[in-house]
C-alpha cells in the first residue's frame, strides 16, 4: 500500500472518529465515496479492526446516555434495556396469534333438516 494511500486511510478513520462512526459524514469530510470506503473494510482487516473499534465506542458512548437516562427513571430506557438486554430473563415483547373459530354447534338432524328447508327456500324466493 502506498504512503498516500495509508494517509487516505487514516484521514478517513480520523473523521469517522469525529463523526460518531456515521459512515456517509466521514466519507463526505475525508472526499471518498462511500463505496470506496466499503471496499476497504472487504478487503482491508486492519482498516476494518479499526472501523469496528471506533463503531464500538460510538456504542459504548450511546450506552453510557442510556443508562443515565434509566438511572433518571425513564420507563422507555427501562423497557427497551429490558427487552434486548434482558430476554433470558424473560423480558421479551412478542405479538400472540390466537385464531378464532366459530363455535361448534350440536343440532339435531330434525333442526338441520328444518335449517337446511329454511336456507334453499329462500334462495328459491331471492
Amino acid at each position: 500500500m502506498s504512503k498516500q494511500d495509508r494517509r487516505l486511510k487514516e484521514s478517513v478513520l480520523q473523521a469517522l472518529t469525529k463523526a460518531n462512526g456515521i459512515v456517509s459524514d466521514a466519507c463526505k469530510k475525508a472526499h471518498i465515496s462511500r463505496t470506496t470506503f466499503y471496499e476497504w473494510v472487504k478487503s482491508d482487516e486492519e482498516f476494518r479492526k479499526r472501523v469496528d473499534e471506533i463503531n464500538d465506542i460510538a456504542i459504548d458512548f450511546v450506552e453510557s446516555k442510556m443508562f443515565r437516562l434509566i438511572q433518571k427513571g425513564d420507563g422507555r430506557m427501562i423497557q427497551f434495556f429490558l427487552s434486548t438486554k434482558g430476554k433470558k430473563r424473560g423480558y421479551v415483547t412478542r405479538e400472540e396469534i390466537r385464531e378464532v373459530r366459530p363455535p361448534i354447534i350440536q343440532v339435531s338432524q330434525d333442526e338441520a333438516k328444518l335449517f337446511e328447508e329454511g336456507f334453499l327456500g329462500q334462495e328459491q324466493n331471492g
